[in-house]
């Protein structure tokens, strides 16, 4: 009699115990302390699980565990402890109500939820800004794999003056060549201009020449000639 009775007791005591047990409120991470982020509905992807016997499992246990792997997010459930990089996604995010199991090694915390399934989510203290897991760190990652040509394509197309022709034409037309001379040109001009006969003496007849030429030239030749 004795014994049912401290079974009903115990079994009192145990209901109490976990119509107790609470989600902690989601705070703000401090470094080097546990710190709980709220109640999710769905793991972050690359959650790992901790291999512990159920009656180990509680948030602090939970996350020493994870400490000790280096990781940053802690996460229980009623299945046991598993350990991210990462939060859930934001939109899995449920009401603290949902993470109301008591964990097997301290009933007064929540260690998520069974019906729905729920998780109890805490930062570790390792890091304060950890991201969720919304799939953007990966989009990220593939824009900024994706580099512009190193030589812009305008550098490669050949450039083009006003009046149709390519640079390189415009420069073999605008080059003279030396030693060929067009017709009316010197063989050793460089800018096409056509040449100057230079004005000799054999090519110019002087001023006197053309005055002892004249009618007037002629009488003064005979008047010299008379009177010597």
């Amino acid at each position: 009699m004795t014994r049912l009775i401290h079974a009903v007791l115990f079994s009192w005591a145990t209901l109490a115990v976990a119509s107790d047990a609470k989600q902690q409120p989601a705070t703000l991470p401090i470094l080097n302390e546990r710190t709980s982020q709220g109640c999710f509905s769905k793991l972050p992807a690359g959650a790992e699980p901790v291999k512990a016997k159920s009656i180990y499992i509680s948030g602090g246990f939970c996350n020493d565990a994870c400490l000790d792997v280096n990781k940053t997010v802690a996460i229980t459930s009623p299945d046991g402890c598993h350990c991210a990089n990462t939060y859930p996604p934001e939109s899995a995010l449920v009401k603290d109500t949902q993470c109301n199991d008591p964990c097997s090694a301290y009933p007064m915390e929540a260690c998520g939820g069974k019906d729905p399934k729920a998780y109890s989510v805490y930062n570790t203290g390792l890091e304060l800004v950890v991201d969720n897991d919304d799939g953007k760190t990966e989009a990220s990652t593939t824009i900024s794999s994706i580099t512009p040509p190193s030589t812009p394509l305008s550098s490669k197309l050949p450039s083009t003056t006003t009046d149709g022709t390519t640079a390189d034409e415009t420069t073999a037309v605008s080059t003279p060549t030396k030693g060929v001379a067009a017709e009316g040109t010197s063989a050793d001009s460089t800018n096409g201009a056509q040449s100057t006969p230079s004005a000799t003496g054999t090519d110019v007849p002087s001023a006197a020449a053309s005055r002892l030429s004249s009618p007037v030239g002629k009488f003064v030749r005979m008047f010299k000639v008379f009177f010597n």
